[in-house]
């Protein structure tokens, strides 16, 4: 290796070092993955300070392609038009939707799956759908479950096939605070909180087993129009179904106008108790809520590094309701949440992201 190279070398993988320590907690990371005829490629896309829409050197990461026509090839474009297999963007922003847009390069047509297989540092509440450029359907990637998709042969200097979609919460016609659910027995206890309304119908509550095959199993009117916190409920009964089972739910919002948004899915395990402490969203803004048999429990959260930063007393809520903790002002990364009641602690890890 000549020298200069060599130096080279070391000053971009101290970059790197130092851009993943700097950049570490505020990133959210998008991870999409095609398979089809027993072959398959994925793609990471990072939103994180410091990035730019261009080629980054101490993140990003060239696309190497298959020899092999019959393998998929899933990639992104830098701001000059080069392929990625790994691109690092600015952090969103909160105040529209971020479309990113995704490329192919197809060899063989077939019918092809696409699957979001890192999506967990986004709110829970930040929708993420996969848009076909070609004939506007557009897919929910929250859901987690595989979409089949018919795909022609795709040259390397074809348009965009797909985008990705990110719609944060603060956006959206209908501002959700809370989606949980939690089991009395076989039944399941759905709730959900929104904070405002604006022209919204109805909700629909759709299950799924371990398949991710939804179905709706009811419906509830919405507020239409609301700028007030509003608190809904629906319970589902499951007595056909194991008392130890695992059923996910999701929420459909419905516009006066017919258009709709997912929220979701949640998991609930059926047989647990509802004397059980429960805590989420896992990342927040600074808003968390506690649900549970809650009597006089003393809720103090701490930082890694062992300093209390809140504590509150979760007094009286009733089974059924949930009591919120607000944090004050402090930096993104995870904290402790430690809950004692009746002698008993429980520990919680909760991660902060404003």
């Amino acid at each position: 290796m000549r020298t200069h190279d060599k130096y080279k070398f070391y000053f971009l993988f101290a970059a790197c070092i130092l851009c993943s320590l700097s950049s570490l907690a505020g990133t959210k990371l998008l991870k999409i993955k095609i398979s089809g005829a027993g072959y398959s490629d994925e793609i990471a896309v990072r939103f994180m300070e410091g990035a730019t829409s261009g080629f980054d050197g101490c993140c990003d990461a060239w696309k190497m392609f298959s020899g092999n026509s019959a393998v998929p090839n899933i990639f992104t474009r830098d701001a000059v038009g080069d392929e990625l297999a790994i691109n690092s963007l600015p952090p969103m922003s909160n105040s529209g939707n971020l479309d990113v847009e995704f490329f192919l390069r197809i060899g063989v047509a077939a019918t092809y799956s696409i699957v979001a297989t890192k999506i967990d540092s986004f709110s829970s509440f930040t929708l993420i759908n996969l848009i076909d450029n070609v004939t506007g359907t557009s897919y929910d990637l929250r859901s987690m479950n595989p979409q089949a998709i018919s795909l022609p042969v795709i040259a390397l200097s074809d348009p965009s096939r797909f985008s990705v979609r990110v719609t944060p919460p603060s956006i959206l016609p209908v501002q959700l605070i809370m989606f949980n659910g939690r089991a009395e027995k076989s039944d399941a206890i759905i709730e959900w909180v929104t904070a405002s309304e604006e022209n919204n119908e109805s909700f629909s509550v759709e299950k799924a087993g371990m398949d991710l095959q939804f179905i709706s199993v009811g419906n509830l009117p919405g507020a239409g129009n609301s700028s007030t916190e509003k608190r809904y409920q629906f319970v589902d009964h499951n007595e056909s179904m194991s008392s130890s089972e695992v059923v996910y739910y999701r929420l459909k919002q419905t516009d006066n106008n017919g258009n709709h948004t997912y929220f979701g899915p949640i998991a609930v395990q059926l047989g647990s108790s509802a004397h059980e402490i429960t805590v989420y969203p896992a990342v927040s803004d600074g808003t968390f809520f506690v649900s549970g048999d809650l009597k006089n429990a003393e809720a103090k959260i701490y930082s890694l590094t062992g300093q209390q930063v809140h504590s509150d007393l979760l007094q009286g809520s009733a089974v059924g309701e949930s009591s919120r903790i607000v944090l004050p002002p402090s930096p993104n990364g995870i904290y402790l949440l430690k809950i004692t009641m009746q002698g008993q602690e429980s520990n919680f890890k909760i991660i902060l992201d404003r």
